[in-house]
């Protein structure tokens, strides 16, 4: 079963050069508690895609190539940086004033953009050595 910061792919090979990594942003277990059945909401560079498990699969985060374990952990880190700042911002929504809303809304576009960013150098590592 997939948590919430897994990086994932798509099964579907065609479909995975278009899309690359992803991060799993949500867990959405079925009613009958079936894990079969349970969504995950992924974020991928292109878009936020909700899936079944079998249309996934992880990525795992040892390997021998230094270089990409380097890029896992700063994708990692840069997921739950963003997470924090969408966080931030959905809790002051309608509470603040427009100044400090602008400013949170600031730090989690940011944040988004280095996540992307990431995610791009990790899907360029992995293309170009098979890793």
């Amino acid at each position: 079963m997939l948590k919430v910061g897994s990086l994932v792919v798509l099964t579907n090979t065609a479909l995975r050069d278009w899309t690359g990594i992803g991060s799993v942003v949500n867990v959405i277990a079925s009613d009958a508690d079936l894990p079969e059945l349970t969504l995950y909401e992924v974020d991928f560079a292109s878009t936020l895609r909700t899936l079944h498990a079998s249309e996934l699969k992880p990525i795992p985060v040892s390997s021998s190539c230094v270089e990409r374990n380097r890029l896992l952990i700063a994708h990692e880190e840069a997921f739950e940086s963003y997470i924090r700042r969408a966080s931030e911002l959905a809790e002051a929504v309608g509470i603040m004033t427009d100044e400090e809303f602008e400013l949170l809304y600031s730090r989690a576009r940011a944040a988004r953009q280095f996540l992307v960013e990431t995610r791009d150098r990790l899907n360029d590592h992995t293309a170009e050595h098979h890793c």
